[in-house]
């Protein structure tokens, strides 16, 4: 596997930064996002998200990209 270079993953970061001030739904950026880290990052072919409440940590939301 060829390693992730910095200019690869500083791009993903900023992709991610950047859709998490566009006010997407969940949905939207976690498949978004996913798209971002399987760029950089082969082996995860399907990120799961999950959004957890910080009082309970209890998950609020979850998201498995599809293939």
């Amino acid at each position: 596997m060829k390693p992730v270079g910095e200019s690869g993953g500083q791009r993903s970061r900023d992709r991610i930064a950047s859709l998490a001030i566009q006010g997407l739904d969940v949905a939207t950026f976690f498949r978004e996002a996913g798209l971002a880290v399987s760029a950089v990052i082969p082996s995860a072919g399907m990120p799961t998200w999950f959004t957890l409440d910080p009082a309970s940590l209890l998950i609020t939301s979850y998201q498995r990209r599809a293939p």
